[in-house]
């Protein structure tokens, strides 16, 4: 089964160079003293931070800098840019009448990264 990803909940993108933490801006619903989400919590900046630096060769940043050959590192400043809602929510368990968000859901980034869950931000609620 899935856990309930929860506001702190683990995340990085295959691209970024440093993990982070989920924001949920949703505190009328809690699982375990923290704020629960669902699958349009997925909101740049405000939902999904930085990773600090993006190497994905998709990126119009990171192209810069490689065409431009400055520096040894092929890395840009991480802007997550997400369009659509995280991918395969809870199948049975809703937050504000919208599948809720689990720890097997991805997000995938316009300029190249796969955002994931490293831990659901909690351990005991289990959803289907």
């Amino acid at each position: 089964m899935a856990l309930l990803v929860v506001k702190g909940a683990g995340i990085s993108c295959d691209q970024g160079s440093a993990s982070t933490k989920f924001a949920c801006i949703r505190p009328t619903i809690t699982a375990e003293g923290a704020d629960a989400a669902n699958i349009f919590d997925f909101q740049p900046m405000t939902n999904i931070p930085t990773f600090t630096m993006c190497k994905s060769a998709t990126n119009p940043a990171v192209q810069a800098i490689i065409a431009s050959s400055q520096g040894a590192t092929k890395e840009a400043p991480c802007t997550p840019t997400v369009m659509m809602p995280w991918s395969s929510g809870a199948s049975k368990v809703k937050i504000t009448n919208i599948a809720a968000l689990t720890d097997g859901c991805k997000a995938t980034c316009l300029l190249g990264g796969q955002i994931t869950f490293d831990d659901a931000g909690q351990e005991l609620v289990e959803v289907t």
